[in-house]
Formats: structure tokens, C-alpha cells, sequence
């Protein structure tokens, strides 16, 4: 289970990853924001392309 530290809220990542500029620093925010709503590290990988380690 990967745990999330409270720097931002869950709905800063979510604003983050959708509004962004900068595609990459989306995709690491949307990469904290879907666990963070309860998605596997499985399901994360599979919808950003990362991989889960």
C-alpha cells in the first residue's frame, strides 16, 4: 500500500494533474492523486505508463 504524505491535499493533486502546462509534472501528480482516491499501485501504473515497483 503506498501512503501519501499531506504536503498538498488530495484535491491540490487532483487540480494539479488536470491543470497543469507541464505534461510531466502532471503525470507525477496524477501518479499521487489516484492512490490517494483508493486506485491499486497496479491500477496507477497501468493508466499513467509507469511502472510499479
Amino acid at each position: 500500500m503506498a501512503h501519501i504524505a499531506e504536503h498538498l491535499s488530495v484535491e491540490d493533486f487532483g487540480r494539479r494533474a488536470r491543470t497543469s502546462e507541464d505534461a510531466c509534472a502532471a503525470r507525477h501528480d496524477q501518479a499521487i492523486w489516484l492512490p490517494a482516491q483508493g486506485q491499486t499501485v497496479a491500477e496507477v501504473a497501468a493508466g499513467t505508463g509507469f511502472v510499479s515497483r
